[in-house]
């Protein structure tokens, strides 16, 4: 990166006489806080002021050159790749040329809460060294490179450009309180991992892409503590994406794109009891692997229009928001054998596209039925013990009168036998009218339909005048017959 070409909207700004030379460029690429270009400058971006031949940093609502009275982190180290470790750090013509130098230039100045140090990278050098963001310092790296083990602690904050590690762990968050880290990658490249958080810690990330080849992308066995925030995108192509694997560890993380693992791979996992897992996500690809893994005792929720690939969840551990893109949901939820009436459907409306609920009883017969709605259904016991009809109790059907003409009516009703033995017969009447059904001889006996006349019948309502059965043929008495009956409405 030259000096004169600015990095991105949360870093180095370029070289300037002023604070209106800085905003005016800001608000020229919509780098303001509001994104329109008549905003103010975001946090954290700086410039070099030519005039003074310092850098100036936005906080707070001001601008602030370092270490200045009133600046909001009191004290500065600067590092450079043209820099010399011997050097003190404490400008940018004395910058030191190591991280881990740079560190202990900080712990050198006490960062504590009234004494905030902040370490300025001045250039895109590539560091190999590992080091640790101390508690209450903050590095400002957004054009480095990092391939040592980065460790943050609590009260800290991390800006890099990239950190790729092939062994042991990417960022590692470490101790109490939170930590902040923003970046653009982090990348474990065979097994290494890529962002961590022991202890009931927490760490707090905005990163653009985090990629593993068979560790764990976010969270995994070394994170007890809370991982929160939001990424663009997680890939792991053996190994997991976000993982949740300890009792006390908690993630909650909002995706931008997708997560996505290759045929050895988990995307999403939680396994062990205790453990809390909640997301969105744009998409979920675990087609080849997969998509989601559950055990008992676990938290998960996850809100994803798509998802792809096995989903293997405990009972009880998995709340999933409604999968347009994903097939086979319905065959994940608990039956209802038997809905009440008053139990809830849930439909799209047609004209506005909204998804809407509707109680069972208020659905009629569609059309795809055509000239047929649900009036009555019941249940009929009988108890016959000679070959006679037997007459039960009046048994009243209930019409839509806005449905139908009553002069030009008829019913079609019918029944199954579901217990009882013995050759019988049914006869259901209205007034004259009447249907019969003959030759029922066992509890498999298949539905058997027929229609009534029920012309001239009242608007709302009729009753069904005689519910008969008799047994055929005397020579056995039946005394117990159990039969489903309905009635539709044909026009």
């Amino acid at each position: 990166m030259a000096w004169d070409n600015p990095f991105g909207p949360d870093a180095y700004q370029g070289r300037y006489t002023n604070d209106a030379g800085a905003l005016a460029e800001i608000q020229a690429r919509h780098w303001d806080s509001t994104g329109d270009g008549l905003g103010t400058p975001i946090e954290g971006q700086w410039y070099v002021n030519t005039a003074a031949h310092k850098p100036r940093i936005y906080l707070n609502g001001d601008w602030y050159y370092y270490n200045e009275a009133g600046f909001p982190w009191s004290q500065a180290v600067f590092l450079a790749e043209h820099g010399d470790n011997t050097n003190d750090g404490l400008s940018p013509g004395t910058a030191v040329a190591s991280p881990d130098t740079a560190q202990t230039k900080a712990a050198g100045l006490s960062p504590a809460t009234g004494n905030r140090v902040a370490v300025i990278s001045l250039d895109g050098a590539t560091h190999t060294e590992g080091f640790t963001v101390a508690s209450w310092t903050r590095w400002e790296c957004p054009n480095n490179m990092f391939s040592g083990a980065v460790t943050v602690e609590g009260d800290s904050t991390f800006r890099f450009n990239n950190v790729e590690r092939s062994t042991g762990t990417c960022i590692h968050k470490s101790g109490g309180g939170r930590a902040y880290v923003q970046g653009q990658q982090v990348i474990g490249s065979t097994g290494a991992h890529g962002l961590t958080c022991a202890t009931t810690g927490q760490l707090s990330i905005n990163v653009e892409y985090v990629s593993v080849d068979s560790g764990t992308a976010i969270g995994g066995s070394d994170t007890y503590g809370l991982i929160t925030g939001r990424v663009g995108r997680v890939k792991c192509n053996g190994g997991y994406g976000i993982y949740s694997a300890r009792s006390t560890s908690q993630i909650w993380l909002t995706v931008d794109g997708d997560v996505a693992c290759g045929s050895t791979g988990t995307c999403v996992r939680a396994d062990a009891s205790g453990a809390e897992l909640y997301m969105r996500a744009a998409e979920i690809e675990g087609s080849s692997g997969t998509a989601i893994y559950t055990s008992a005792g676990t938290d998960v929720a996850v809100d994803c229009p798509n998802v792809a690939g096995t989903i293997t969840a405990s009972a009880g551990t998995l709340n999933e928001a409604i999968h347009t893109g994903r097939t086979g949901i319905l065959s994940r939820l608990t039956e209802e054998s038997s809905p009440a009436d008053n139990d809830w459907l849930l439909l799209e409306d047609n004209a506005t596209g909204e998804l809407k609920k509707v109680q069972k009883q208020n659905v009629g017969g569609g059309g795809g039925q055509d000239g047929l709605a649900l009036v009555w259904n019941d249940d009929h016991y009988f108890s016959t013990t000679d070959s006679s009809y037997d007459k039960t109790a009046d048994t009243r059907i209930v019409l839509d009168s806005g449905d139908f003409k009553p002069d030009d009516m008829r019913v079609k009703v019918g029944c199954k036998r579901v217990s009882g033995t013995g050759s019988m017969s049914i006869k259901v009447s209205v007034g004259a009218a009447y249907w019969e059904l003959t030759g029922i001889t066992d509890a498999s006996e298949t539905i058997k339909t027929g229609t009534i006349d029920v012309s001239g019948e009242s608007a709302d309502t009729f009753r069904v005048g005689k519910v008969e059965i008799k047994q055929v043929g005397g020579s056995t008495t039946v005394a117990y017959q159990y039969f489903d009956m309905w009635a539709v409405r044909e026009v």
